[in-house]
């Protein structure tokens, strides 16, 4: 009788652990924080209008990315942010177009071969590995927490949100 009741508890305990497991590896999945591209360009800049294509071109590739697109040339409130971004990262030059993904940014584009490549491959990594949204370097200012609520409503003042798509079930 002990041992059946030593055995029950074994088994309750076995089980309960198992069960355990399941919801800490949703929720490690859940962490993983979705990737945010931020571009900044320049109204009439040929540099910026050929990565602007390139981003539509691909942006079927990585629905799973959120864009956000900064003219810095005519809104001085997001030069400003362009600014501080280019401080935080050190960045010794600073042109337009300016690409941010996580922790990893490129100034300029040259073509979809070289800098098309490079960003893709830093999409393919954020999508692998997570990558934390580059405000989060600047730590709290109005602009960010402004830009993150426009965002969270879709309601963008003055730059162009790409949400993330909801991908499109092929089975059907």
């Amino acid at each position: 009788m002990k041992w059946n009741r030593l055995l029950a508890v074994i088994i309750v305990v076995m089980l309960g652990c198992s069960v355990a497991w399941l919801p800490q590896e949703s929720r490690a999945e859940e962490k993983k924080p979705r990737t945010i591209f931020y571009l900044f360009w320049g109204d009439g800049c040929p540099h910026c209008e050929k990565e602007r294509e390139f981003l539509f071109k691909i942006r079927k590739d990585y629905p799973e990315v959120e864009m956000r697109w900064f003219e810095i040339w005519n809104h001085p409130e997001y030069a400003k942010l362009a600014d501080a971004l280019s401080k935080t990262y050190k960045l010794k030059a600073v042109s337009v177009p300016m690409t941010f993904i996580g922790d990893w940014n490129v100034i300029g584009f040259q073509s979809a071969e070289t800098t098309g490549v490079q960003i893709m491959q830093q999409l393919d990594k954020c999508a692998n590995e997570g990558c934390k949204d580059t405000l989060d370097l600047l730590g709290p200012r109005a602009d960010v927490e402004k830009i993150r609520e426009e965002a969270a409503k879709q309601a963008p003042t003055d730059w162009e949100l790409f949400p993330v798509a909801v991908p499109k079930d092929e089975s059907k």
